[in-house]
Order: structure tokens, then C-alpha cells, then sequence
């Protein structure tokens, strides 16, 4: 009877069966995001009137945007759509398409072409009192600000975000302003401001029946005591971070959480920490799907970090292993030494007592009652 061959194989051609059916598989997973973008695409093509033709285009631009990788097939996508908004003249979609653009060339560095078209929306919004719009793009431009480094006209802008957003009853979305200000004040060296400004965004990223319910809070509360050098409490609200960012999927602030708590077991000497929690911000690195993952230049800054972090835990232990045998060689040396007193008191006693007997046999013969039998005793 013939047995599988799969099943008789030996261990390295199950081992290659294996691999390939994983490779298979990833190659799936993939397909399938294809699939949907070619639904999508299908969709768009049969779109009867500009405004369905702006929605499929959208959805498109979405599903490149949120890769992390395929800019310019989101940037391509939020164009055309710009296109379709103007078609249909509709100023809401319109604006849309500007927050659009925006996004992709802030992610990609082009920080003049970001402004310009969030600057646009801005404009258009203001125009037709689009307040949630509105919101949502002074939020885009405060963080376009932040990246040139112009921390106070972020703050402007981030205000601006927090009214319209509180007027709106946007309790998550004014939440984040708070912290996104809080950002900024760290920026600026404003850290009592910055404390005051988390404690404000707290009641809104709260509530009585789930506690927390914004990952990016307890990171927060977290950096404000690594600032302060409270470094005990960093760390137990940088753990609570941790176990939150679990909690929402939250990859971004899982990743600067790791690193968060790396610099706490810099600060603290704690090198074998560092070391540890640098490898596990790196691992969750591998899978951002965000602008991290396509970033060369900051990931090799993040490469010489963690080299960095390793070379200083390689020669902690090399100390620990120069000081042990230096301990050994130490020890040894205050036993011997002990052992040296020890002998040298017991010398001195014989010698005293020697000195002391001579006294008495000189004594002796000197009043004449001194026998044959002392002076051999005394000698």
C-alpha cells in the first residue's frame, strides 16, 4: 500500500510543504485586498453621476491611504476625486478631497502642498459654515504646523479644533485636541501647562462605564511623570498604556509606549530594561502599517537607537564582570589580612610573655633565688 507522500516525507520536505503553504497564504491575504480595490473600481466605473463616481473614488483613495505604503495611488485616488467634487459641484465634497490631499503629502514631506490645499478647505468650509469640516481641518493644520516646529500657531489651531469641537458635542475629538495642545507645550518646555492641559482632556477620553476609552490618555499621563522625572509612576502608567493599546489595537501608541518605557530604564541605569523594551518597540514597528513602516530615515535613526541601547548593555555586563572577580580578589585579600592580624596579635602575646619571664629570671638572679631550672624555662 502507498502512503502519502506528505505524510512520508522527511522532516526538511514537510518543513518546505509548510512554508509554502504559508506563502500561499499571505499571497491570499493580499489578493484580497486587491479584490476589494478592484470591486471598488468596477463600482466607480458604473457610478451613474458625479457624486457616486466622488464616493467610489473615496473609498478608493481610503483603502491605498490607510496601507501606509501606496501614496501615490492615494494621492492619484484623492485627486480624482477632487475632479468628481468639481464635476458635481458640491462644496462639502469638495472640501473633503482638500483634507484629502493634504493628508497624503503631509505623510510624504511635502508640507507647502499640505498646507495649501488644508488652507483651501479651510477657506470653503469657513464659506459655507461646515463647522464639523471645519474642525477636523484646523486639527490637520495644527498638526501640519507641529511638523514644521511653529508649536504656537499649532496651538492656535488646535484651539480652534477644541471650540468647534465642544460646541459640537465631539467629546473624543475635543479630548484629542487637548492632548494634541499638550504636544505642543512639551515642545515649548511648558510642563506644568502641559500637566493642567491631560488633566482637561481627561473627562472627555472617560467615561463611568468603560473608564478610559482613548488609547493616547494614560500615554500621556505616562510621559507628563517621565518629564518630571517621577520615573516609579512613569512607568506604572506607561504599563497601563500598554495594556489599553492592547485593548484598542492601537499599534502607534503600543509603539512609542515601548519606547517610552526604554527611556525610563535609560534614565533609571536599568540598561537590561531598555535594551528589552527597545526590541519590543521595534517588533511592533515591523507591522505599522503607518508612516513608520515607510520611513527609511527614521528608521535607521531608530536602528542607531536600539545599537545604541545594545552597546550599553554589552559593556554594563562587562563592568559586572570586571567588578566580580575584583570583588573575589577583594574578599580574599581582608580574609588573608584578617589571617595575617590574627597571627601578629598571637606573636606579640608569646613575645610579651617571653619579655616578661626574662624580667622576673633577671629579678630573680639579682636577689640571688634563681635555680638552674627557671633560667632553662625562661629561655
Amino acid at each position: 500500500m502507498v502512503k502519502n507522500s506528505i505524510v512520508s516525507s522527511s522532516p526538511r520536505s514537510r518543513f518546505v510543504f509548510i512554508l509554502w503553504v504559508l506563502i500561499l497564504s499571505s499571497f491570499n491575504l493580499s489578493a484580497q485586498d486587491e479584490i476589494k480595490i478592484g470591486q471598488l473600481k468596477v463600482n466607480h466605473n458604473y457610478a451613474q453621476n458625479p457624486q457616486e463616481k466622488f464616493k467610489s473614488s473615496r473609498a478608493i483613495y481610503m483603502e491605498y491611504y490607510m496601507s501606509g505604503v501606496y501614496n501615490d495611488s492615494a494621492l492619484f485616488y484623492a485627486k480624482q476625486s477632487k475632479s468628481e467634487a468639481l464635476d458635481a459641484k458640491d462644496k462639502k465634497q469638495l472640501i473633503t478631497a482638500y483634507y484629502d490631499i493634504g493628508n497624503v503629502y503631509k505623510r510624504t514631506g511635502h508640507q507647502d502642498e499640505a498646507r495649501d490645499h488644508y488652507q483651501k478647505g479651510i477657506d470653503l468650509a469657513t464659506e459655507i459654515e461646515s463647522k464639523n469640516q471645519l474642525g477636523y481641518l484646523y486639527q490637520a493644520m495644527g498638526s501640519h504646523k507641529m511638523i514644521v516646529g511653529a508649536y504656537r500657531e499649532a496651538i492656535d489651531y488646535f484651539e480652534r479644533a477644541l471650540q468647534i469641537s465642544i460646541n459640537e458635542g465631539l467629546n473624543k475629538l475635543a479630548g484629542k485636541n487637548y492632548l494634541d495642545i499638550a504636544n505642543c507645550l512639551e515642545k515649548l518646555g511648558q510642563l506644568e501647562e502641559m500637566r493642567s492641559t491631560i488633566e482637561k482632556a481627561a473627562p472627555f477620553l472617560t467615561n463611568d462605564k468603560e473608564g478610559i476609552i482613548h488609547p493616547e490618555l494614560p500615554y500621556f499621563l505616562a510621559r507628563i511623570e517621565f518629564l518630571t522625572d517621577n520615573f516609579e509612576l512613569a512607568e506604572q502608567k506607561a504599563l497601563e498604556s500598554i495594556t489599553l493599546a492592547k485593548k484598542f489595537n492601537s499599534r502607534w501608541n503600543l509603539y512609542r509606549t515601548y519606547n517610552l518605557l526604554s527611556k525610563i530604564g535609560e534614565k533609571t541605569h536599568n540598561f537590561e530594561m531598555a535594551y528589552n523594551y527597545k526590541i519590543e518597540a521595534q517588533r511592533v514597528h515591523g507591522f505599522m502599517r503607518e508612516d513608520l513602516r515607510a520611513n527609511s530615515v527614521q528608521s535607521l535613526d531608530f536602528k542607531l537607537e536600539l545599537d545604541a541601547l545594545k552597546a550599553q548593555n554589552e559593556k554594563l555586563d562587562k563592568v559586572q564582570w570586571f567588578w566580580l572577580p575584583l570583588g573575589i580578589l577583594t574578599l580574599m585579600s581582608v580574609l588573608l589580612l584578617t589571617l595575617y592580624l590574627k597571627r601578629q596579635r598571637k606573636a606579640l602575646k608569646i613575645t610579651k610573655a617571653i619579655h616578661e619571664a626574662q624580667f622576673r629570671l633577671v629579678d630573680r638572679e639579682l636577689s640571688g633565688h634563681t635555680s638552674e631550672k627557671e633560667i632553662v624555662q625562661a629561655k
